[in-house]
């Protein structure tokens, strides 16, 4: 499995490490206020298990401090062309892969009502 881009947002305060098994997997935003920490941006290559690509978003996010990985698109897309003959009549090759986008995030506390 690749990872094909991680990215911590800059401007974002730093958060110590979490625990990767902590770290929840979730297919919509949580409701309550949150900080976004980064994107992760993985292409299973083989046939992992979903248990095996949610542990490799959680082994990227975990040391950013991430509470969670909002998983936002899970899609087919090309990942490659292959060009081959000459340059005047040859011919184009896409290879199609899995891309699943994961949002790091962190829980901004929530203060009590008065």
């Amino acid at each position: 499995m690749s990872v094909l881009q991680s990215s911590q947002y800059l401007g974002v305060p730093p958060s110590p490490a979490t625990d990767p098994a902590t770290v929840r997997i979730l297919r919509t935003l949580p409701p309550q206020p949150i900080t976004r920490l980064g994107e992760i941006v993985v292409s299973p290559t083989g046939t992992p298990t979903v248990q095996e690509i949610e542990e490799r978003f959680r082994a990227i996010a975990a040391p950013w401090g991430a509470q969670a990985v909002v998983i936002v698109s899970d899609t087919s897309q090309p990942v490659g062309t292959v060009y081959s003959g000459d340059w005047w009549g040859g011919t184009t090759q896409s290879w199609w892969g899995r891309v699943i986008v994961g949002l790091a995030i962190r829980y901004q506390p929530v203060e009590p009502p008065r």
